[in-house]
């Protein structure tokens, strides 16, 4: 991509139209509540605060997809108190938000300018049974990572070295999630377990929050092939801006996550990009200690640890960095419009339709 040379009034308001005219869509939202500060992650262990939708309108978001992480000791019950907790939210605030549960809806949010709520899971471990997966989508349920650490009867995660692929019992969940319309994400799964679950799916496969590996060797990136495997069967991957997982020493910046768009671009097309920002406006690092989450393995180094966020994105007019950024690197307004939304409405729509 080439830098183009704009003014800087001229610019904000091309960036400006561009984001009002987009159907702008987070594929991994993540956000913090709490009062002044917003010193905590939602963790299903309190109600959701009604200042979150202005903070959504702020940031100029349509919709979003909240893969929802579950803290409950039986991953079950946790994933309906979850489900619970969205759905009465989502029900005292019908004038503001719509729970995204079929093609149509993504109309309804256009014409009445509510925001739409896709509830995902980052957890394949509530389901004892394919018959689980109608119970849930019967809640709301519309996406599930099918596996996120170690390995469990759907498949086994990035983290995993020892572990297979794709399971019989997780092939049979999958059929069913495309028979329901239930969008399947492979974001934090083995390679292996990723390549089966798109060839077992009759409907394209989401990662909602992924990098290539080829810019950033970290193990929870994804190698070329099944990029190439997720976009030939039509799906779209949303790049995320951690600092560990768009380059592997420091300094890392807007710049280096603008690469990770560029290659993706370049391996397989403009039309297969997205947004899965999986960062608070806030941002990680600035939680206090007590209410930061363990991290990853793959989060970790030795010596001084990483900061997670880019500061350049820790705000909540983030969209109008990113989007004035890629102007200036040279991506096309249509490249644009389907990175900050457009390309998962499309590949949801067909994911949703049964």
């Amino acid at each position: 991509m080439n830098t183009v040379t704009v003014g800087k009034s001229d610019l904000g308001a091309r960036v400006a139209r561009l984001i009002d005219a987009a159907f702008v869509f987070d594929s991994a939202h993540v956000f913090r509540m709490g009062g002044s500060g917003k010193p905590r992650l939602p963790l299903g262990d309190e109600p959701l605060e009604a200042s979150l939708i202005e903070t959504w309108r702020a940031a100029g978001l349509k919709a979003f997809l909240h893969p929802f992480g579950i803290l409950h000791p039986d991953m079950h019950v946790g994933q309906i108190r979850l489900l619970a907790m969205w759905n009465g939210f989502i029900a005292d605030h019908t004038d503001a938000l719509l729970r995204i549960d079929e093609p149509a809806d993504f109309d309804r949010l256009r014409k009445t300018g509510r925001i739409g709520v896709l509830v995902g899971t980052h957890h394949g471990e509530p389901f004892r049974t394919v018959d689980d997966v109608d119970y849930f989508c019967g809640l709301g349920l519309r996406s599930c990572n099918l596996v996120t650490f170690g390995q469990n009867r759907l498949g086994t995660a990035m983290d995993e070295p020892a572990g297979g692929g794709l399971t019989t019992f997780g092939k049979a969940v999958v059929a069913r999630m495309n028979h329901v319309g239930m969008a399947v994400d492979v974001s934090h799964c083995s390679d292996r377990t990723r390549l089966e679950a798109i060839e077992a799916s009759a409907k394209p496969v989401l990662m909602s929050h992924a990098n290539p590996a080829a810019l950033c060797p970290n193990p929870r990136n994804v190698s070329d092939d099944v990029i190439r495997a997720l976009a030939g069967a039509g799906g779209v991957m949303g790049v995320l801006p951690l600092r560990m997982l768009i380059t592997p020493a420091e300094p890392a910046t807007l710049e280096h996550y603008l690469d990770h768009i560029a290659y993706l671009c370049d391996l397989v097309g403009p039309g297969h990009v997205g947004l899965g920002l999986e960062t608070p406006f806030e941002g990680f690092d600035s939680l206090p200690p007590e209410n930061q989450m363990p991290l990853p393995s793959y989060l970790r180094n030795s010596g001084e640890q990483r900061k997670l966020d880019l500061p350049e994105l820790c705000h909540v007019r983030r969209l109008h960095t990113i989007v004035e950024a890629m102007l200036r690197r040279g991506f096309t307004e249509h490249d644009i419009h389907g990175f900050i939304g457009g390309n998962f409405e499309r590949v949801l729509r067909d994911i949703l339709a049964v």
